[in-house]
């Protein structure tokens, strides 16, 4: 699978938040793939300026917790492992409960402190977490846009040097897909808003490696965080998913994991083509973000944007995306 050079990704690392034109954001953020979190396994991940440890206990249920034990400080995903349903402190093998409470030691001592969770949602064989302010209980759900049974086949990740702003916006730009990527998409009809989730209905054309295309895609934003497309082949007989997650992990650096699948309307063509066209998705994917990388790398973000006449998708969708930020 091709991967972005990282010579092409790298940013001032030395921007603060503080001074970031845009914080971060609220919402629903990709941690794990629930197919690297076998029983009993343990794994950190990084989120904004920290990190988050994610564990499966051995009956299968998905936790996450903020990273250090309230003992002395040591840090639960190097080193700490899952005895039963519990997470266990490498440092001293104080073990805690999935409600976050000590239960126990090897001498049977507690501590009379817990830890803190994260809210944890599965959605298509992919882990997400909370962000909210002062770890505030989530105000929204991910929304059911897919069939549940649907889970990715071919899978990417890579650090972006821009906000997931950015990112998620490029859904409602259509002026720059002809001139940047060569491919021409209209819309099909007005976006929609409904709270958190932000839909768009269009039609693209292009070449791609399986030759020309016409297809109708749905792209549905939850939050700034996730993004999944669904586009129909007609002449294929298939219809693709492809999910980007968007993970702020430093000022102005995201964490991008890109995941495609591909659903057959029947018959062994179709289903023979399924993979190619999965996997055709992700490196197409792949080859827009290269493309984008050096405009997000370099550009600035203009809170105030003059827009251009036929641009009223993307004015409503800085108008939705102010909602997932917290009051100054």
């Amino acid at each position: 699978m091709p991967r972005v050079p990282q010579e092409s990704i790298r940013r001032d690392e030395g921007v603060s938040e503080a001074a970031a034109p845009l914080p971060y954001p609220i919402g629903w953020f990709w941690v794990a793939d629930l197919r690297d979190l076998k029983p009993g396994t343990v794994r950190r991940a990084r989120l904004m300026d920290g990190e988050v440890v994610v564990y499966r206990t051995r009956a299968g249920s998905v936790r996450a917790v903020r990273p250090y034990c309230p003992h002395l400080g040591a840090h639960l995903g190097v080193g700490g492992t899952v005895s039963g349903e519990n997470l266990v402190c490498p440092f001293h093998l104080f073990e805690f409960a999935p409600d976050g409470r000590c239960v126990g030691s090897p001498d049977g001592a507690t501590i009379p402190a817990g830890l803190s969770h994260y809210e944890v949602r599965e959605r298509h064989g992919m882990v997400f977490v909370w962000h909210g302010p002062r770890g505030g209980a989530p105000t929204w759900e991910l929304p059911e846009v897919a069939d549940p049974a649907v889970v990715p086949m071919f899978r990417w990740t890579g650090e972006i040097p821009t906000h997931p702003q950015e990112i998620a916006e490029n859904a409602s730009d259509f002026r720059h897909l002809p001139v940047l990527h060569g491919v021409h998409m209209a819309e099909a009809a007005s976006c929609e808003v409904d709270g958190p989730v932000f839909r768009v209905r269009v039609r693209s054309t292009g070449q791609g490696r399986i030759g020309f295309f016409d297809s109708s895609q749905t792209i549905v934003l939850a939050g700034l965080g996730y993004t999944q497309i669904r586009f129909a082949i007609p002449r294929l007989g298939v219809v693709a998913q492809t999910w980007g997650m968007n993970t702020p992990i430093a000022p102005w650096r995201t964490r991008l994991h890109l995941a495609t699948s591909c659903e057959t309307a029947g018959g062994v063509r179709s289903r023979a083509l399924a993979p190619v066209v999965a996997q055709a998705a992700l490196r197409g994917a792949i080859k827009v973000l290269r493309e984008d990388i050096p405009i997000w790398e370099n550009k600035r973000y203009n809170p105030h944007p003059r827009l251009a006449p036929g641009e009223a998708t993307l004015s409503r969708f800085r108008r939705w995306s102010s909602q997932f930020y917290p009051p100054e």
